[in-house]
């Protein structure tokens, strides 16, 4: 039985791709990464960065373009020190892991059970 089911939701993700999800390659010339990235991002629901066309020596040296990205809003960014907030979301303490596995109960209980989720 679970094999069948199994089967069934490969043909249904398998026909849903071949059907539903489009995608198209754009080169787009703007006057910064970061302006290319954003005029992208309104026309799209998804946007791939990449630059797989660059050798392995070239990305170790110089970077991926996402890692470039990531440099260039960091030192764009007003942010120039790490505060309270900051700290308390890259340090989780036990009431964070306790926080997420009620939260993680509570929405497979919804999922489970279908008179509860909206």
């Amino acid at each position: 039985m679970r094999e069948q089911a199994a089967k069934l939701r490969g043909e249904a993700f398998q026909a849903a791709t071949e059907e539903e999800l489009t995608f198209e390659t754009q080169v787009i010339r703007a006057n910064s990464v970061l302006e290319g990235i954003v005029e992208a991002g309104a026309e799209s629901d998804l946007v791939l960065i990449g630059a797989s066309e660059e050798s392995l020596l070239d990305q170790v040296i110089f970077g991926t373009l996402a890692e470039n990205v990531a440099i260039l809003i960091t030192v764009l960014s007003p942010l120039k020190s790490v505060g309270n907030e900051i700290t308390a979301r890259v340090t989780p303490n036990l009431f964070d892991l306790a926080v997420a596995l009620a939260s993680g109960a509570a929405g497979a209980y919804a999922i489970a059970r279908k008179d509860v989720a909206a």
